[in-house]
C-alpha cells in the first residue's frame, strides 16, 4: 500500500474481516488497520463459502456448514464476533452494500480524481477534498466498529438487547451517512472548474 501510494496509483480494497474463526480481537486489529490505511477507499464484509473450496470442505467436515449449493452459511466460532456480525450485517448494510453506499462512492470518487488528474493535470483543491472525505468515512467506520466491540466487551447480550444494540448502531451509522454524504457535494465540478479544468 505504501509503494502504491508513493506512485500515486488508485487503490481500494475490501477486507474480509468476518470468517469462521475470527475473534473479537481480530476485529479490533482490522479496525486499527482501517485507521492506519484510511487514505485508501475501503469496504469490509464476510468471507463467503463457495462450493468446492477448502473452506467448504473444512466447515463440512467440522459439521459447521449449513445451507446448500444455493447458499452456504456458518456461525462464527467466537460468540462475540458472531454477535458483532449479526449487528453489522444490518447496521452497515446501506454503508457497505446499498445502491449508493458511502464506501463505494468513496472508491468511485478516488478513482475519478486519479483519472481526471491523469488526463487533465493536477487539481490540488479537488484532491484535498476527496482525500479528506475518504479518510473521514474510513475513520468513522473504524469508530463504529470499535464502539460496537466496546458494547460487546462484557459478552453476548440477550436477543432483545442485541436487537436494541443493532437498532442503535444502525441509527447512528445512518445519521453519519447522511452527514458524510454531503461531503461529496464538495468534490464536484465546481471544485474541478476552479482548478482550471
Amino acid at each position: 500500500l505504501r509503494l502504491l501510494r508513493e506512485h500515486d496509483i488508485h487503490v481500494c480494497f475490501n477486507l474480509l474481516i468476518f470468517e469462521p474463526e475470527c475473534t473479537a480481537a481480530d476485529l479490533r486489529e482490522n479496525a486499527a488497520f482501517m485507521r492506519r490505511h484510511s487514505t485508501f477507499p475501503l469496504n469490509f464484509c464476510r468471507t463467503e463459502v463457495y462450493a468446492g473450496t477448502p473452506l467448504e470442505r473444512r466447515l463440512r467436515a467440522a459439521g459447521r456448514l449449513v445451507g446448500d449449493l444455493w447458499g452456504y452459511d456458518y456461525r462464527i466460532a467466537d460468540p462475540r464476533a458472531e454477535a458483532a456480525f449479526e449487528v453489522i450485517r444490518v447496521a452497515f448494510a446501506e454503508r457497505n452494500y446499498g445502491a449508493k453506499c458511502l464506501h463505494h462512492l468513496a472508491m468511485s470518487l478516488d478513482y475519478e480524481v486519479h483519472l481526471l488528474e491523469r488526463f487533465f493535470g493536477r487539481a490540488p483543491a479537488l484532491r484535498r477534498a476527496a482525500d479528506r472525505l475518504v479518510v473521514t468515512i474510513n475513520r468513522n467506520t473504524a469508530d463504529h466498529l470499535d464502539a460496537l466491540l466496546d458494547a460487546l466487551r462484557a459478552g453476548v447480550p440477550t436477543p432483545g438487547a442485541l436487537a436494541e444494540l443493532t437498532a442503535r448502531t444502525a441509527a447512528a451509522i445512518a445519521a453519519d451517512d447522511r452527514r458524510l454524504a454531503a461531503g461529496f457535494d464538495r468534490c464536484t465540478l465546481p471544485v474541478a472548474e476552479s482548478a482550471g479544468w
